[in-house]
């Protein structure tokens, strides 16, 4: 995903080191792990509660193509050959389902 090197870290800290200087660095490093855990548990509460709203388990998203949170985004749902944006009908167990991009 990252190709950061051992080079790269090392110049990471120096220019933080530098910024927040030897006393305020190590508070700033908890500051921003601290900050990083918030935003996963967000995301994944979030993640969470997708799922759970959908009405399907988590065994039902994997068949329907939908465990994938990319393909909870909704461009991703429109019809690229259609000149008016028509949505394509994406598949829910037995039902199907259409994104509108009209609605509000």
């Amino acid at each position: 995903m990252f190709d950061v090197g051992l080079g790269e870290i090392l110049v990471i800290l120096l220019v933080a080191l530098l910024i927040f200087g030897p006393d305020r660095l190590p508070r700033a490093v908890a500051k921003g792990l601290r900050g990083w855990r918030d935003f996963r548990s967000t995301v994944m509460s979030a993640r969470n509660q997708l799922i759970t709203g959908s009405g399907l388990t988590a065994q039902e998203l994997r068949e329907s193509g939908l465990g994938d949170i990319a393909a909870l985004n909704p461009a991703s749902l429109l019809d690229d050959d259609s000149p008016n944006g028509a949505a394509k009908s994406v598949g829910r167990g037995n039902r199907a389902t259409a994104f509108d991009p009209e609605a509000t």
